[in-house]
């Protein structure tokens, strides 16, 4: 977004900042980087700044998936299980993702639009951490009726995905983060290699 001159250095600088934290496992708040780059866009017309979006997981983001993960869900779909992304990303990169990918629901962070514009702030909260464990309930509650669904598999990369590995009857730690590996050789849950 930077090289696109949609959004200043100063504000690249932040998110950066913000995710060396978040890596180290330093508390960060979570809505405050997401507002950072919607408070770019606020002078974008929303459907303008949803291109952009989509354009950005289309140009940088689409070439990182990795083909051992699409190949899983491609699998999982064929053993009759729903896909659902529980993703912190936004509306607009999780549908251009969910366009060529067989998910049949996801849950992500949803920003404010007012009077056609994105005002910068987070409706409720981003799916991260235990929120991710709470919204997908929500989500699998409004779709399929409290106690009739089930987790079956869930899949994670970072140790702030436990809670959301706990729900689910495989839970597999793909490429973890440290503490998610130890979580997960703790717990007995599978562990996966998906580099590119």
């Amino acid at each position: 977004l930077v090289r696109r001159g949609v959004i200043p250095v100063t504000v690249a600088l932040k998110v950066l900042w913000w995710g060396v934290r978040y890596k180290l496992h330093i508390q960060v708040e979570q809505k405050v980087v997401r507002q950072y780059i919607f408070r770019s866009l606020s002078h974008f017309p929303a459907e303008s700044a949803n291109q952009m979006m989509a354009e950005l997981y289309l140009s940088e983001l689409e070439q990182n998936l990795r083909p051992k993960g699409l190949a899983e869900m491609q699998h999982r779909r064929e053993q009759g299980d729903l896909i659902v992304v529980v993703s912190a990303s936004f509306v607009p990169i999780i549908e251009a993702f969910a366009q060529d990918n067989p998910i049949d629901g996801f849950v992500c962070t949803h920003m404010e639009i007012k009077d056609g514009f994105y005002t910068g702030n987070v409706v409720g909260l981003p799916p991260e951490g235990e929120q991710k464990a709470v919204q997908l309930t929500a989500w699998a509650d409004a779709h399929f009726g409290q106690g009739a669904w089930v987790v079956t598999w869930a899949y994670g990369d970072h140790y702030s995905d436990a809670p959301l590995l706990e729900m689910a009857e495989n839970p597999v730690a793909v490429n973890p983060d440290t503490r998610l590996e130890k979580t997960a050789k703790t717990n007995g849950w599978q562990i996966l290699d998906w580099s590119l």
